[in-house]
């Protein structure tokens, strides 16, 4: 399924998967620590929490509802943008979906980085409320990286998750200038205050302050607001016509304006999906050496996967 438009200040932005359609947190601009090692051995999915805070307790939402998805239930798919006082929420999100984001760094992981698991975890949906994060409530900073650790100790308590992650060399690309000290004409640094979803961003974009990351992920249009380079890699490794793991090779620092549109490629034998691209709109390949001056060349690298031990639905609440 290709991915539709998605406004960032609507929602967070919509990953485009071969695949299947994710509304991921992409917007975020602080990276979060992942496993990477060989091998390690298996492991409560809150346990790379409290490496990432250093030992202290795993950080945890105070209040966690999580139901099965109604079958009629038409509203979409994804994690909403961060409510008043760290309030999270979950739309329709299989377990594998979780992950992803849960694991991810600035873009959720790509499907083929988490493996094993039963059945379900990739056909049944989910709807997840929690209440008020503490820290957030008192007037502490909900940051990524709490974020996410409170999404992995959700998992684990909820869906007794058990997982390890191996690193394996495959094939990547990296994405490198295509011309040494130049910019291609619509990548620039920003210059126009932007938040991110985890610094009150219900309040600022009342307010009008635009968040910070992709307003656009379309099949044909990449566009956005002090879009990190690491974001801009991790979300084209999603898109269908790269579909591997994306390394930042820029030495490109800070937030830029960008818009990017291509044409997509069509699978061998049928015709393309999804809305078209302006005629004479060139592959993506070319549109970004053209349009912002970048280019993706090929390599091979360690990438983390994920592997699920074993999990179980959580009963309603």
């Amino acid at each position: 399924m290709i991915a539709t438009t998605c406004e960032m200040q609507a929602a967070a932005v919509r990953r485009v998967t071969a695949k299947r359609s994710v509304v991921a947190v992409v917007c975020f601009t602080v990276v979060v620590t992942t496993i990477s090692a060989a091998k390690v051995p298996a492991f409560e999915a809150a346990s790379v929490a409290q490496a990432v805070d250093g030992g202290q307790p795993a950080a945890a939402f105070s209040v966690v509802s999580v139901r099965p998805t109604a079958p009629s239930s038409t509203e979409q798919r994804g994690i909403r943008p961060i409510g008043a006082g760290g309030r999270f929420r979950a739309v329709g999100m299989t377990l594998r979906d979780l992950i992803r984001v849960a694991y991810g760094s600035q873009a959720a992981l790509l499907p083929s980085q988490i493996v094993g698991g039963p059945k379900w975890a990739e056909s049944a949906a989910f709807d997840i409320e929690t209440g008020v994060d503490d820290t957030a409530a008192t007037g502490g900073q909900m940051t990524t990286e709490r974020l996410f650790a409170m999404l992995r100790t959700l998992l684990s308590d909820s869906f007794k998750l058990r997982l390890h992650s191996e690193a394996r060399e495959l094939p990547i690309y990296e994405l490198v200038l295509a011309r040494q000290g130049r910019l291609g004409g619509t990548l620039m640094p920003t210059t126009t205050p932007c938040v991110s979803v985890t610094s009150g961003a219900a309040s600022n974009a009342a307010a009008g302050v635009p968040l910070c990351g992709f307003r656009r992920v379309s099949p044909t249009n990449l566009a956005g607001t002090g879009v990190t380079m690491e974001l801009l890699a991790g979300v084209l490794a999603s898109v269908p016509d790269v579909g591997r793991p994306v390394r930042d090779r820029t030495g490109l620092k800070g937030g830029f304006d960008l818009d990017v549109t291509f044409a997509p490629l069509a699978a061998v034998g049928q015709p393309a999906v999804g809305p078209t691209a302006p005629d004479g709109a060139p592959q993506l390949f070319t549109a970004l050496q053209e349009q912002l001056g970048l280019r993706l060349q090929n390599s091979r690298g360690l990438v983390d996967v994920f592997v699920i031990d074993s999990a179980e639905i959580p009963p309603s609440n």
